[in-house]
């Protein structure tokens, strides 16, 4: 597949997924969250997959949505919006679902939309320079991309809610004391820091991965009997794979394990 807005690679199990609209601050338009939605679908269905990396170009992660794109349909803008929104939910979605650990690379300030991208990363690791800002608003609009699931969960409801409310901007530092992303680096370390990180999950087992996803997404819905028996459940099935049996002969033998990957 060819794409204009962003760029796409599968290589030694690692999908790397770059917004590429520097010059637009990586504003999300219909084509960008089209070809977004079409990587994140190859990434939920592809075996070749067994990390991704969401990045982007430029000084800016995302700064949410194109609002030039919304002024050109200003006619019409109810439907151009719902329009926009379902596909980048159905990416998010995919990212939330696949087997495949999601790492987030945050180069720059992520809002709006951009700010719920951020979040769809099971590890989301951002450069010292990078800021945070749900934005929308300062626009006279409210959050999408599951900003309102998923940010009371990971910083707690009541800051959430000001958060938002007050359209506060936020430091990489801070946004690590909340608990909104997982490492601070500094900015000339980031695409290594990223790199080795990938590296290590791509040997690991998808298999387990998909098991720890899978849980820990269901652990606000369950109850604490509930929630052990779907671990036993995926635990027994785990244990009899090639990967799990691989992983337990390893630890017997005092060796590393060599996963499959197919």
């Amino acid at each position: 597949m060819s794409f204009q807005n962003l760029k796409f690679s599968i290589e030694h199990g690692i999908a790397r997924i770059t917004l590429n609209r520097p010059h637009e601050g990586n504003a999300f338009n219909q084509a960008l969250a089209d070809e977004l939605d079409d990587v994140a679908r190859e990434c939920l269905m592809s075996k070749q997959v067994r990390v991704v990396i969401l990045a982007a170009e430029g000084k800016l992660f995302s700064g949410g949505g194109d609002l030039a794109f919304m002024q050109e349909n200003a006619d019409h803008l109810d439907i151009a919006i719902k329009k926009l929104a379902d596909r980048l939910h159905s990416a998010y979605a995919a990212f939330a679902r696949m087997s495949a650990p999601v790492i987030v690379k945050v180069q720059g300030t992520a809002a709006g939309i951009g700010l719920s991208l951020s979040m769809q990363g099971d590890i989301t690791v951002a450069s010292d320079k990078a800021k945070f800002a749900a934005a929308y608003t300062g626009v006279g609009l409210n959050p999408d991309g599951g900003l309102t699931y998923l940010l009371p969960r990971a910083i707690g409801f009541k800051r959430a809610k000001a958060f938002i409310l007050q359209n506060q901007i936020i430091s990489a530092e801070q946004a690590l004391d909340w608990g909104l992303i997982n490492q601070v680096v500094a900015h000339d370390e980031l695409d290594d820091t990223v790199e080795a990180l990938a590296k290590q999950l791509a040997a690991g087992s998808v298999g387990s991965f998909a098991a720890v996803k899978q849980l820990l997404s269901r652990t606000y819905n369950e109850t604490l009997e509930s929630q052990m028996h779907l671990e036993g459940m995926a635990l027994a099935e785990n244990a009899m794979s090639a990967n799990g049996k691989e992983g337990i002969q390893a630890f017997l033998d005092g060796r590393k394990p060599e996963f499959q990957h197919d």
